[in-house]
């Protein structure tokens, strides 16, 4: 037990530290998260890389985003480790890395920040040739050996400085070689980790020396740069020795620092099955040295010749197992061989036992060999666990003695008499439940015949199946050897147990024939294919006969088949090639096997189809009269069943609409009914109409039926439609709307009570839809109208005589002048009152104070001209003095217009700038966001009770640089939805919003984005600042 860890577990839990590491790992290392913890991380005197930092980005982040968060501090991401989301960023030559590791904890993007810590191998040479490999013995691996030596489905990847992969003891068991530093497959000959590999798995060979495990393969991961390496590599050396599927992770290297990242890499190797071993180091020292000392990994001191700790090796509460460390005889570069002491040393001896334990054993969970390790070993020290040995000094012979057999052998008859209706039982034992079992059958060839199960979980030990002689077609086996073939698997390792079986075959053959009868039309689909099943290998004979029972057709005479399902195909033609007669045959099929035994005789009935049976279609009426309720129709009569299409066309063949798509029918009488509207649901044009029907019956026979035409004529009642109120307002033309649900003749004139004053349309042929009449403004004698009220009625007959009327008042107002309610006031441009004048007339414009006194006239008698028209206020006064302050103050504007008539009218207004214009009901925003909290859309919500544009202008919220602008046309009393897509999400925005009522007066909102509250939802825009406006 690992008393340490322990106490970090509870620490975390006071804390309340969650990480997608498990509590075990990593209980101990809270990643720094917060300034003041990165900070301290990075003032540690410990060995880091001068311009590297490791940062864990927050679940989301893209390899996009990732680049842009790094790029304003000059820093690039030289690798990423998708476990935990960890990024090795290197930061420019010279830069302070604590200082930009506290602005990078800052973001919201990251959770934290730790150094790139510098690793070293723990070994020490000693002179060659010394007490050759004595360490084998101490360990009764030669024991071990009457066992197993290893087996080569179990890999051991060695994380260090390379390994020589031609060595003539490591030669041929080298798999997955990869070198984290350069990113390729080629690694170094390093010293340290050639010497490392020998000790597992030097083969036995009579050249040099031998592994613990000779027989398994070596995965050489190199994490080091000529004398040193980052923990960074070794964390990413560990998840690639995983996802190649190593069994045992061999670390003989470490440091005094832990770190999130490593912890990560861990806890993703030991979730994955593979079991690992870690040096504990080599300073004396009670500190943890990592990896060895996080929770998953067996930690490996160092003892002498004598069983006794060394004077070097490392101590404390996370040691697990001792092993022998001193004068270790292994491979070493250049094909030669040296001595070296270490925990570097005792820790390949450990996997190396482990290799052994999973040889006997693959089944075996990572938790399971560190039991078994535990449990077979030499207790040195104190009794039972202690902090200088652990459970004790390794002892391979115990090791594999301890280690359960996965399978017993698979029990099963040697002779299985088929005789169709039994079935042969084996069996095996397992050494635990909850394992995945598949079982199959190969032929003398080796070629798998029948899977009886695949990958099922299996909850017994013990593993009782059958087979009853088929294949996977379902068909007899024929006669022979077969080897029958159990899998156990752990979801990671295999381990198959086989059985020759001799097969004796007493199988009658059959046939199995659908028992329906099958119709076919060769002029349709030229041929018919006849499934049958055949049960084992036979001479199969089928034949055709009429229904006078004569032959007139042989497909197959002995025909040699193996079991299985099978299609007889025919054309629907006699012996002589000629197509025959509709009508009812019988196929006949026989069959023999090679001891003659004998099949019954099997029938099915073909029926030859080559017409369709249809008794013909019908109109429903020769007159359509639609009236929009009214429906047409057809009736046709089916005498089989079939699939029917069906058509609406005009005279000329154009389709108007397709009323059945392939809908299926049975035999019988069916009526189908047209409502008069075509494909885009509108009702048809007058005219003349067929129906065309499509039919296919179920041998693919097709026909197609032309109805006589019927005629088709408009009974709708027509309606004129009109708006309730016209205001005519301004000399010229003007157009009278209306809407018109047919054709028809349209008169339209206007009234003054009951006096008729102007006939603008009369009798008018007009189509159906929205329509224009253009009135002039004038009277029957060419005047224009006097200002008053006036009724507009119009009428609609069709050409039926069905008639239709509607009225709308039109108010005259010839001499009037329409301004805004309220204007704004700025303070480089002052007042601009936009207003609009009915016709020609002499204005006075005037200003007024709260108090209701005239502080200035702008105009006096001004000739103007009918339309838009500006009068702009400075802020002055007659006397030429500053009396507008934007303080509240409400000023109030007059502009009475005297038209040539002699009447006179007023239009007033505010000049407030602390009132929104009267036409704007409401106007809010509110911001979209990505996952990792950038600002992606600007969504504006507007409503007024006029229609009108705004203009949105885009700048840059810092410098005011010009970034964009959009135009969007409002419209009145509904909820206008705008959503504005921002060019750049990493930049902020200032956002000027500029409205333009019918007159011409503008109004300007501003947003600006470095000022907003981003816990809001949502916002009401501000009228734009001057300053901010007009810089713009």
């Amino acid at each position: 037990m690992k008393q340490l860890k322990v106490m970090g577990l509870a620490l975390l839990l006071f804390w309340g530290y969650s990480s997608a590491a498990s509590a075990d790992t990593v209980g101990q290392i809270k990643p720094p998260s917060s300034v003041k913890e990165v900070v301290a991380k990075f003032s540690e005197p410990k060995e880091m890389v001068a311009n590297e930092l490791v940062v864990k980005f927050k679940e989301g982040v893209t390899e996009k985003q990732r680049e842009a968060l790094l790029r304003p501090f000059r820093a690039a991401e030289l690798s990423f480790m998708d476990i935990g989301n960890f990024s090795l960023i290197k930061a420019p030559k010279g830069m302070d890395l604590k200082g930009l590791a506290a602005k990078l904890v800052k973001l919201p993007e990251i959770e934290s920040v730790e150094p790139n810590y510098i690793i070293e191998r723990n070994y020490t040479p000693s002179d060659p040739g010394y007490s050759k490999q004595w360490h084998l013995k101490k360990i009764n691996a030669p024991k071990a050996w009457d066992t197993t030596k290893g087996a080569g489905q179990i890999t051991v990847a060695v994380v260090d400085n390379g390994v020589q992969t031609n060595h003539p003891d490591l030669a041929g068991k080298i798999v997955s070689p990869y070198n984290v530093v350069t990113g390729t497959r080629s690694v170094p000959a390093g010293e340290h980790g050639t010497h490392v590999a020998g000790i597992i798995a030097a083969s036995i060979n009579k050249k040099g020396v031998t592994g613990v495990a000779p027989n398994v393969k070596i995965m050489p991961v190199n994490v080091f740069e000529g004398e040193g390496a980052t923990s960074y590599d070794v964390a990413y050396g560990i998840v690639y020795a995983t996802d190649q599927g190593a069994n045992v992770i061999n670390l003989s290297l470490g440091a005094y620092a832990a770190t999130n990242y490593e912890a990560a890499a861990v806890q993703y190797a030991a979730s994955k099955g593979a079991v690992l071993v870690a040096a504990a180091g080599n300073d004396d020292t009670y500190l943890p040295s990592y990896p060895a000392a996080f929770e998953p990994v067996i930690a490996v001191s160092a003892t002498d010749g004598d069983d006794f700790i060394t004077d070097f090796s490392n101590y404390g509460d996370y040691i697990d197992l001792a092993a022998p460390g001193v004068n270790i005889y292994s491979t070493f570069p250049g094909s030669s061989y040296y001595g070296l002491h270490g925990t570097s040393m005792a820790a390949p001896i450990v996997s190396g036992t482990a290799a052994l334990v999973l040889s006997k054993n693959p089944l075996l969970t990572r938790g399971e060999v560190e039991n078994i390790l535990r449990k077979s070993t030499v207790d040195r020290g104190s009794k039972g666990w202690d902090v200088f040995y652990g459970y004790g000094r390794i002892d391979a012979y115990k090791a594999v003695r301890n280690t359960p057999s996965p399978l017993s052998s698979l029990s099963a008859a040697g002779t299985f008499t088929m005789k169709g209706n039994n079935r042969t039982s084996f069996s095996l034992s397992a050494y635990k439940k909850g394992l995945k079992v598949t079982a199959y059958v190969k032929d003398d060839k080796g070629y798998v015949v029948r899977t009886i199960v695949k990958n099922k979980l299996w909850n017994s030990t013990q593993i009782s199946l059958s087979w009853d002689g088929k294949r996977d077609n379902g068909a007899f086996a024929a006669g022979g050897t077969y080897t029958v073939a159990v899998q156990v698997s752990n979801g990671r390792e295999t381990v198959t147990k086989t059985k020759q079986i001799k097969v004796i075959d007493n199988v009658v053959p059959s046939i199995q024939l659908s028992s329906s009868t099958i119709s076919f039309s060769p002029k349709a689909k030229g041929k018919v294919s006849i499934p049958f099943t055949l049960n084992k290998k036979a001479k199969v004979t089928a034949q055709l006969y009429d229904s006078k029972n004569k032959l007139v057709k042989t497909i197959w005479s002995s025909k040699s088949l193996s079991g299985g399902k099978y299609t007889i195909v025919w054309d629907g033609k006699n012996a002589s090639g000629k197509l025959l007669s509709d009508g009812t045959y019988r196929l006949k099929m026989s069959a023999v096997d090679d001891k003659k035994r004998k099949a019954a005789a099997r029938t099915q009935p073909v029926v030859i189809d080559t017409k369709v049976s249809f008794g013909g279609v019908t109109l429903g009426q020769t007159l359509f009269k639609m009236d929009g309720t009214a429906k047409a129709s057809f009736r046709m009569n089916l005498k089989e069943a079939a699939f029917v299409s069906a058509y609406v066309k005009t005279e000329k063949g154009a389709v108007t609409k397709q009323l059945l798509r392939n809908q299926k029918y049975k035999s019988g009488s069916y009526t189908v009914s047209w409502d008069g509207k075509d494909s885009k649901n509108t009702l048809v044009s007058e005219g003349n109409y067929y129906y065309t029907v499509e039919i296919v019956d179920q041998c693919g026979n097709k026909l197609t039926v032309h109805t006589a035409k019927f005629k088709l004529e408009d009974w709708r009642k027509p309606s004129i439609q009109a708006p309730a109120d016209l205001d005519y307002v301004e000399q010229g033309t003007f157009d009278i709307p209306y809407t018109l649900s047919k054709a028809g003749k349209v008169t339209i004139e206007i009234y003054q009570g009951s006096s008729l004053v102007r006939t603008v349309l009369s009798g008018s042929q007009q189509g159906p839809g929205s329509k224009k009449a253009t009135w002039d403004g004038k009277d029957q004698t060419g005047q224009y109208l006097a200002d008053g009220q006036y009724e507009v009625r119009m009428n609609v007959i069709d050409a039926r005589g069905q008639q239709a009327s509607a009225a709308s008042r039109l108010h005259v107002d010839l001499t009037n002048i329409a301004g805004p309610k309220v204007v704004w006031f700025y303070e480089e441009s002052g007042s601009e009152i936009h207003f609009r004048l009915s016709a020609p007339a002499t204005v006075t414009a005037e200003i007024f104070n709260e108090a209701g006194e005239k502080v200035r006239t702008i105009w006096t008698d001004q000739p103007l001209n009918g339309g838009t028209q500006v009068v702009t206020w400075d802020g002055l006064n007659d006397n030429g003095e500053n009396v507008f302050y934007d303080d509240g103050s409400v000023y109030t504007f007059r502009i009475a217009a005297r038209f040539a008539n002699g009447a006179t009218e007023t239009a007033e207004g505010e000049i407030n700038n602390h009132a929104d214009p009267s036409w704007l009901v409401s106007h809010t925003y509110s911001f979209a966001w990505d996952s990792a909290g950038y600002r992606t859309a600007l969504n504006l919500s507007i409503r007024v009770n006029e229609a009108m544009t705004a203009t949105l202008s885009v700048y840059d919220a810092y410098d005011d640089t010009y970034v964009d602008e959009k135009t969007y046309s409002l419209k009145a009393n509904i909820e206008n939805k705008i959503t504005y897509l921002k060019t750049n999400k990493y930049e902020d925005y200032y956002y000027l919003l500029e409205y333009k009522d019918r007159f011409g007066n503008v109004y300007y909102y501003g947003l600006d984005e470095t000022e907003e509250d981003d816990s809001v939802a949502s916002y009401r825009l501000q009228k734009a600042n001057g300053l901010k406006r007009s810089a713009r």
